[in-house]
């Protein structure tokens, strides 16, 4: 499975690369499949970042040493950049360090950052990014994505939260890099039973994060602003900017043509339902569905029904501090403050069993 140097070289610091069963054309099968037919058929690609970053043909860019691998609107990888050693991994197993075995891992052979890799799973079904997405699978993507992170700095290991998610090590480019790969890819149901749990939130966007706040900010922004434009196109672009606006507070910031694609879809979308009333396949418009569906009543409704899921089997519910015959708040004063319930009243006991 792994693009081997030849095994008369060695590192300079004494580590020798293990042999595994599959040998080049094995590999580079398995990239075709996991990685290669999944490209988009235009990619940004460079042997240097500090050169320039272009586009080129798929064929043609894979030839470079870093290639863009997810398309604008389309998440079909989730890659991470391991800036510590981690060439052990492949013979104790990522298991070891709570993560699933990767799709495929590029190692770099120079002995400065010797072990530093791109570990990569493979989306077995992919994940929509434009504005007309799901946004809570989005926000699932980027939890899972946040949480494998977590799993990578709790072993020790330095996964750069700053790494921009564009291009990655070409696997392909024997000369530069080891490659392990794997014919294997993953729901997003089993990558997050891999995911720590998240706890308190990033203090910043990362990763796919970055396309959720992107996301919500900017529509709520679109959703607000709209009145004070005389025309679409004046919309868009407005919306436009503000979308670079608001990715300029990411580090790093999102991909230009990412942040227009989504500003372009929420302004258009806003100006189509609020401005021009465009109907749904029922012929309803926009201000219509709110009108039918969120009448003071029926949100009444559905605040109820959902404060009782909510309530359901909790102390408030219970309410055992009229059992005590004290207040609401002295019940929840006194457990605070003791760590124990207090036994009923004894007063209240002797009426309840007469």
């Amino acid at each position: 499975m792994q693009i081997i140097a030849p095994e008369t070289e060695k590192n300079q610091q004494g580590f020798a690369p293990p042999q595994f069963e599959l040998g080049l054309e094995d590999t580079r099968t398995i990239l075709q499949k996991v990685f290669t037919n999944r490209l988009p058929k235009r990619v940004l690609a460079s042997d240097d970042p500090l050169k320039g970053v272009f586009e080129y043909p798929k064929w043609k860019a894979l030839d470079k040493r870093l290639i863009q691998f997810n398309h604008t609107n389309l998440a079909t990888k989730l890659v991470f950049d391991i800036d510590t050693n981690i060439r052990h991994l492949e013979q104790e197993g990522f298991e070891s360090i709570l993560l699933p075995e990767p799709s495929w891992v590029a190692y770099n052979k120079t002995a400065e950052n010797f072990g530093r890799a791109h570990v990569c799973y493979e989306l077995a079904a992919p994940v929509p990014l434009s504005s007309l997405s799901s946004a809570k699978v989005i926000r699932y993507l980027a939890d899972i994505e946040m949480g494998l992170k977590i799993r990578f700095g709790a072993a020790g290991y330095n996964c750069d939260h700053s790494y921009a998610g564009l291009l990655c090590k070409n696997p392909l480019v024997p000369d530069f890099y080891d490659v392990i790969a794997r014919a294997k890819t993953f729901e997003l149901d089993e990558l997050a039973e891999w995911a720590a749990p998240l706890g308190a939130k990033p203090t910043r966007s990362t990763g796919f994060g970055r396309n959720c706040d992107l996301f919500e900010n900017l529509r709520h922004w679109a959703y607000a602003q709209y009145k004070n434009f005389c025309s679409k196109e004046q919309f868009i672009q407005g919306t436009r900017k503000q979308g670079e606006l608001m990715n300029s507070a990411f580090s790093p910031p999102l991909p230009v043509n990412e942040v227009k694609s989504v500003a372009k879809s929420i302004a258009n979308w806003t100006w189509e339902q609020r401005v021009e009333g465009k109907t749904d396949r029922r012929g309803r418009s926009f201000a219509e569905y709110v009108e039918k569906t969120h009448t003071p009543e029926i949100q009444r409704l559905r605040g109820l029904k959902s404060g009782a899921v909510r309530f359901e089997g909790s102390k408030t519910a219970d309410e055992p501090w009229k059992a005590e015959g004290i207040s609401r708040a002295t019940w929840y004063r006194r457990n605070k403050k003791n760590g124990v319930r207090h036994e009923p009243n004894q007063a209240i006991q002797a009426m309840e069993t007469e």
